[in-house]
């Protein structure tokens, strides 16, 4: 017996209850005996339908002859895919047409899942039909139901400005096909353009709103979207019950920033040729949290780049400063320059640009005045060479003049030349032979600045121009007696003074007008003009002292001991010869011109020469008939004379001879010489 049969008897037995009478004692017989068939349609009240909507199956049946059934309770089982529909198994028959019945099955939304049911209608047969089974074609069909998504917020056509996108919501509502009492749920994803991987904007997660709608919104982070038109769209990716959709495209534009630019100038003054010591503070930016421009900013002043381009970034936020790249970038000025600093501005920022002053002043010099020699004679001015060197207090070569003067007077213009990266240098025209009467002159050089220098003045130097008398010179002998020679003057002595050493060594003022006497044991004596700055008398000495020699440009003085030990008195260390010249002792000494040198002298004739001093020949290896005992240079510097126990001369290079104590009588052995 079939399912539906014994279903059928089950409920038969049912109705008899406890009469517990078999059914074939109440005159039912088994339809295996019935001659008649049924027909059996099905149909649905929605066909196909959607998540959350309740379905009615109706069949109907109809007997092959169009006679009545003849069961006591006639009833149609309601199948949906081979199992019974929950509260269909037994639905009553009504008649509605000869020979022709009706049952109909309500199936709730919660049994019809998404996709295919085979819904079937069960006539169990009774005496007189054959039981049979209808069909519902096509099966019922359950879909995703239809929705519509729509980009609520923002608006078609908003704006916000670049770095504020945190502030914007974007918002959408997801509306469900009407009878679907369900929200949609699950994700939608607001893109820019065409859907996909790269135009992602943000993705939100929907929350049932009631009934067939759901909402959602999310936010982005600032600075996320650049400044430009952006295309929006929100795509729904649907969920069991819905089917996705999109909103309708539309228009939104992030503006960009309105730049602000901040400037601090440091320290806001310079001076000329140490400008790249300034630099300036930039800050570019716009309000709240708008990001960092990219870029850099261009910094100009009198249509001059002070920056390197490039190195003046925009995105620094003030942490770097901006050097002005070349130290003399700007001349010196009376009046502040107008600094210009521009933004070009990039894609999330607008064109900006700011001032400030900058004021450039002059640097500061120094000048220095050279003369070689320092002393000539009348009518061979010529033969000097005076020379000025300008040095800048910063860096850069001063350019204009200098002037050389005696006092007021102007003795000669000397045109600068770059000499070096801070300094510039250039000598005088050639004097006359007869500018300078003879005298003794204080020479000054005098820049007069040129803009961007300041003027500056030298130390005087002595020049000194003597008469064309022949040149003169002092012997001086071991008990401090003197011997004059040419136009030296007497200017006193020790002769016939007890003394604790002997005399070693003399050297004259750098006039002339005056002399030291010095003794082995390093007291000095002085005569004349020449003052006293101190001795090594009284002090321990290793080698006795042998000679003295005056600096011409301080007035001081060097004694020099017999290993060549010097020391100096008003007048600077310039190194010592000390231990070099080993075939004779050192027994004398002169200076240079200028100062920034001395020769030595040795017993044998030898001489030994520092710092500036020439060689000009010396009486090593020759025979002596007395060693030497002292040298002396001549007023030039371009000759010397050295000077024998004996009293006899041997000059060098431009220095006469006028006369000596060679052959004559002498109380002491001669020590030194000293030139007028």
């Amino acid at each position: 017996m079939s399912a539906g049969r014994m279903r059928r008897v089950s409920s038969l037995l049912g109705v008899v209850g406890c009469l517990c009478v078999p059914v074939v004692a109440i005159g039912w017989a088994s339809p295996a005996s019935a001659a008649g068939t049924v027909e059996i349609s099905v149909g649905s009240s929605a066909n196909p339908s959607i998540p959350g909507q309740d379905v009615t199956y109706t069949a109907t049946l109809t007997t092959s002859d169009h006679g009545p059934l003849t069961g006591l309770m006639d009833t149609m089982e309601f199948q949906d895919n081979g199992n019974v529909i929950v509260g269909c198994n037994l639905q009553p028959l009504s008649l509605v047409g000869s020979g022709i019945y009706q049952a109909s099955c309500d199936e709730p939304a919660g049994s019809l899942s998404i996709g295919q049911h085979a819904i079937t209608a069960i006539f169990s047969g009774d005496s007189s039909y054959e039981e049979a089974t209808g069909t519902l074609q096509p099966n019922q069909t359950v879909s995703q139901a239809t929705t519509t998504t729509t980009l609520t917020s923002p608006q078609p056509g908003a704006s916000i400005i670049y770095g504020d996108e945190s502030q914007l919501s974007f918002a959408v509502t997801v509306t469900g096909a009407p009878g679907v009492n369900l929200s949609p749920s699950g994700d939608v994803t607001v893109y820019d353009g065409a859907p996909g991987l790269g135009t992602q904007v943000c993705s939100i997660l929907l929350n049932g709103g009631g009934g067939t709608q759901s909402f959602g919104n999310c936010y982005i982070n600032d600075t996320t979207l650049d400044a430009g038109p952006y295309v929006l769209s929100a795509v729904y990716e649907g969920d069991p019950s819905y089917q996705g959709s999109s909103s309708a495209p539309q228009d939104f534009t992030v503006d960009q920033v309105t730049t602000q630019m901040n400037v601090f100038p440091v320290p806001g003054y310079a001076l000329y040729g140490a400008e790249n010591g300034n630099f300036f503070i930039v800050g570019v930016g716009g309000n709240n949290n708008n990001g960092n421009a990219s870029g850099s900013v261009s910094v100009t002043a009198n249509g001059v780049n002070l920056v390197a381009p490039g190195s003046c970034r925009a995105n620094n936020g003030g942490a770097n400063p901006c050097y002005i790249s070349s130290a003399t970038a700007l001349p010196a000025s009376t009046t502040p320059y107008t600094v210009t600093l521009s933004y070009p501005g990039d894609a999330n920022f607008l064109p900006s640009s700011t001032t400030t002053p900058l004021s450039v002043f002059p640097a500061t010099s120094s000048v220095s005045l050279t003369i070689a020699p320092s002393s000539t004679s009348y009518g061979d001015e010529g033969s000097v060479v005076i020379s000025a060197t300008v040095t800048s207090g910063t860096t850069g070569a001063p350019t204009g003049s200098v002037t050389v003067q005696n006092g007021g007077a102007t003795l000669c213009t000397i045109e600068l030349q770059p000499a070096g990266l801070d300094t510039a240098a250039g000598s005088c025209p050639t004097l006359s032979g007869t500018q300078l009467p003879p005298g003794t002159y204080a020479l000054t050089a005098n820049y007069q600045g040129d803009g961007n220098y300041q003027s500056s003045v030298s130390s005087a130097r002595a020049l000194t121009v003597g008469d064309q008398a022949t040149q003169g010179y002092w012997e001086v002998g071991a008990d401090g007696g003197i011997y004059s020679f040419g136009t030296a003057h007497f200017y006193g002595s020790m002769g016939g003074t007890p003394l604790n050493a002997p005399i070693v060594g003399i050297a004259s003022t750098p006039d002339g007008h005056g002399y030291w006497l010095v003794a082995r044991d390093g007291g000095v004596f002085a005569f004349g003009d020449a003052p006293f700055y101190g001795s090594m008398g009284g002090r321990p000495l290793n080698r006795p002292i042998v000679g003295i020699a005056a600096d011409p440009t301080t007035g001081g003085y060097w004694e020099v001991a017999s290993d060549g030990g010097t020391f100096a008195f008003n007048a600077p260390f310039l190194g010592s010869a000390e231990n070099r010249y080993q075939a004779a002792p050192i027994v004398g000494m002169a200076t240079s011109v200028e100062g920034g040198g001395y020769w030595e002298v040795a017993s044998d004739g030898g001489l030994v020469f520092e710092g500036d001093a020439p060689f000009l020949g010396s009486m090593g290896s020759q025979v002596l008939n007395a060693p030497i005992a002292g040298l002396s240079a001549t007023p030039d510097g371009a000759g010397y004379r050295m000077v024998a126990t004996d009293g006899g001369i041997f000059a060098f290079g431009d220095a006469q001879f006028d006369g000596s104590m060679g052959g004559a009588p002498l109380n002491a052995p001669i020590v030194g010489i000293a030139s007028s």
